[in-house]
């Protein structure tokens, strides 16, 4: 499984200069962004601190921010704290792939081919490789997920090409997709 965490593939967006910020961070008097609450979660992640990571990311999950989602997701996946947690993991890709986050919805893709954590269908998962092929922004991400759609498109029925449109079509309305996403089912 090629899951996209931006710690895993070495691309914590962060310099290697910024000190560890302080441990009242998240403290009522703490003014800081959401970015730099966030670079200290990689910072703890990088240091070893899953539990100190784990938490800046789950408190900036819980307040919506998509790229904290992802990265608690992908510590309920590798299980960091503790067990892992697959259901858990789908739960976090899923709200951040719902707020665009590319490599969230190829990370939910992934859940979606294999099973971990949801119901597995070929189907939600070759509509999140699509979905994800579309909105990345780096053409590796992009190139990922457009080589998942072939070999998930091949097995499929004409009745489960058809439904995956459908689904993908339903998805377009809700993400605001450009209109380049459905070309796949137009050319299918």
């Amino acid at each position: 499984m090629a899951l996209n965490s931006s710690h895993e593939t070495g691309n914590a967006p962060y310099p290697d200069d910024i000190a560890a910020m302080p441990d009242d961070l998240f403290s009522h008097g703490a003014k800081t962004s959401v970015l730099s609450r966030r670079l200290y979660g990689y910072i703890e992640l990088d240091q070893g601190n899953f539990h100190n990571a784990f938490v800046t990311f789950e408190r900036l999950a819980e307040q919506g921010d998509a790229r904290s989602q992802n990265e608690l997701g992908f510590m309920y996946l590798v299980g960091f704290e503790g067990q892992q947690d697959f259901k858990s993991a789908a739960l976090w890709f899923r709200r951040a792939a719902e707020q665009g986050l590319a490599r969230a919805q190829f990370n939910l893709g992934e859940l979606y081919e294999t099973g971990l954590g949801v119901t597995k269908s070929n189907v939600e998962a070759l509509k999140w490789f699509w979905i994800s092929a579309q909105m990345a922004r780096r053409a590796q991400r992009r190139d990922l997920a457009m080589n998942k759609i072939p070999i998930l498109e091949k097995p499929l029925t004409l009745l489960a090409r058809k439904q995956a449109c459908l689904c993908l079509q339903n998805a377009k309305a809700r993400l605001t997709l450009g209109s380049s996403v459905l070309t796949v089912c137009l050319n299918g």
